[in-house]
């Protein structure tokens, strides 16, 4: 479902704009960022946060 909600976020932006993800560790960061990249949007920044979740930054193509 992570993707999902993703691609329903990024489809609200327009070309350029940001997105903040926050993903858990596991599954969701291991798959997401490689789904995004192959629609072409570029991952800005990927950091793992204290809780152990993600934070990533992907600007819309």
């Amino acid at each position: 479902m992570n993707m999902v909600h993703t691609k329903v976020a990024l489809a609200k932006l327009s070309s350029g704009q940001v997105l903040e993800v926050i993903l858990d560790d596991g599954a969701p960061i291991n798959n997401v960022p490689g789904s995004v990249e192959r629609e072409g949007h570029t991952i800005l920044k990927k950091n793992c946060l204290e809780d152990g979740s993600w934070s990533l930054l992907i600007e819309k193509v």
